[in-house]
């Protein structure tokens, strides 16, 4: 019988041996990664529409991503814009682009939206191209105002915030 209490403990310890090593594999995989997209790319053409008809904006936008990476952005026919419902937020998303260690997409509401972001194992970066975006990040007790041209950079793991969109 204790045989087999000290069975159950190895294969325990080979299976958390397995999961770190492969937590490891994961994480480096990560940090070497190559991106097809580099933010500041994009955030200089979000930059560079900023201000313009959204409508106008994206259409500009999508056009100059495939030129620049031609096979990575979907073609109009599979572009489609979906309602998006999380952390307390509505809006509705456009996705242009993903693979296992990016994506890219527009996201826009009408009405103006608010809610929480959470936590991501991932670094997020926004561009605002129409409308404003206000956020209240954690640990601070005033909301900071951002208008069409501004990135907003969340890095992996960085502090939680609330925000709110408004359409122009």
């Amino acid at each position: 019988m204790q045989w087999a209490v000290g069975r159950r403990w190895a294969w325990a310890a080979l299976l958390l041996a397995a999961v770190a090593m492969l937590a490891q594999v994961v994480w480096h995989w990560l940090g070497t990664q190559s991106f097809v997209f580099q933010h500041e790319e994009i955030a200089q053409l979000a930059r560079q529409y900023a201000g313009l008809d959204h409508e106008l904006a994206f259409s500009r936008l999508i056009v100059e991503l495939r030129r620049l990476h031609p096979g990575h952005v979907l073609p109009d026919e599979e572009l489609q814009w979906v309602f998006v419902n999380a952390g307390g937020w509505m809006g509705a998303m456009c996705l242009l682009h993903a693979s296992l260690s990016e994506y890219v997409l527009l996201f826009g509401t009408a009405l103006g939206s608010s809610g929480h972001s959470g936590r991501y194992w991932a670094e997020i970066s926004d561009t605002i191209i129409s409308g404003t975006f206000h956020q209240w990040r954690e640990g601070t007790t005033k909301s900071e105002v951002f208008y069409p041209g501004p990135s907003l950079a969340k890095l992996l793991l960085d502090m939680s915030e609330a925000w709110e969109c408004r359409p122009p």
